[in-house]
């Protein structure tokens, strides 16, 4: 489970993962950041519901037309926790897991994303969101997320009813200021390396490494919860390559908070006529190696899957 933020003014955005609030929260995100990077718009709306856009470029794209599954992962993200802030008021939330479902090649303009709450319970809740890009042919994806409930500390909880949206607020991250890509800033670590994983292997192998800065920082100072799935994304296609992530999961154990963050995966099974899969492990290996991230990805060859 990923940390809650300290959103510290208004009605904030106080999970790990998005960091979002109506307006924003004060220097949140830094003028280097990954969430000016991507041009990240999210909205918010009286009715609890939640959208947000990043429109398609260089960054939201694999082989064959696919949307780049961690990057959607990180707009799905933003915008339902936006949604789950809102519906938790005035406790905070956390993150405990992201399934991302990815149906089709990208052909619109952007890719959308609508939240809305599906159940709020005594200790969860449960945000379903639909994907899309603007084109016809119907979703482009689908998604849910499960966020615990933790109870508001006294100095966060605001007065009255500073947390009831009476209209839409809407919250623009701004386009580029680093003039690179996010995954050209990011890197990936200095190997690089693909994994020979023609049959399921045994052993966990170390793909990628993320170094925690504060261009993928989020308010509470641990690796923001999109970025963990674009890490696991990565791992998951080098560890099968020539494939796209249509289908991934996360289980969040614990914050990225030290770093590199060591991302290490195995074939569990190859894909053929159908999807593969395969198993990633995210690693804090300055925080003495702990397991911060569980994931499962299943893979296709983007020929075989165009018009499903």
């Amino acid at each position: 489970m990923s940390d809650p933020l300290a959103g510290p003014t208004g009605p904030g955005h106080d999970m790990a993962t998005g960091g979002l609030a109506p307006g924003g929260l004060a220097g949140y995100p830094p003028e280097d950041h990954f969430l000016r990077d991507l041009d990240v718009t999210v909205e918010l709306r009286a009715d609890g519901t939640a959208r947000g856009t990043i429109p398609v470029g260089p960054d939201t794209l694999v082989a064959g037309g696919w949307p780049r599954a961690g990057i959607v992962g990180v707009l799905v993200d933003s915008v339902a926790g936006a949604a789950a802030v809102m519906t938790a008021r005035p406790d905070r939330v956390a993150t405990a897991d992201m399934t991302l479902h990815l149906f089709r090649p990208l052909t619109g303009p952007e890719v959308a994303v609508e939240a809305s709450v599906m159940r709020r319970g005594r200790t969860t809740v449960v945000i379903e969101a639909t994907v899309t890009d603007g084109a016809v042919g119907g979703p482009l994806g689908w998604a849910t997320l499960t966020f615990a409930l933790l109870a508001a500390r006294a100095h966060q909880t605001p007065p009255g009813d500073a947390f009831r949206l009476t209209e839409t607020v809407r919250t623009a991250f701004g386009g580029r200021q680093s003039g690179r890509s996010v995954l050209e800033r990011i890197g990936w670590g200095p190997d690089g390396r693909q994994a020979d994983m023609s049959e399921p292997a045994g052993d966990l192998v170390d793909l990628v490494h993320l170094e925690v800065d504060e261009y993928v920082r989020n308010t509470f100072g641990a690796v923001q919860g999109g970025i963990v799935a674009l890490l696991a994304d990565e791992a998951a296609r080098r560890a099968a390559p020539g494939t796209v992530v249509a289908d991934l999961h996360l289980a969040f154990l614990a914050p990225c908070k030290v770093g590199p963050i060591v991302g290490r995966a195995r074939l569990l099974e190859p894909p053929g006529v159908g999807a593969g899969a395969v198993l990633v492990e995210l690693r804090d290996a300055g925080a003495g190696g702990r397991v911060t991230t569980v994931a499962d990805a299943g893979v296709v060859v983007p020929a075989a899957t165009v018009g499903r």
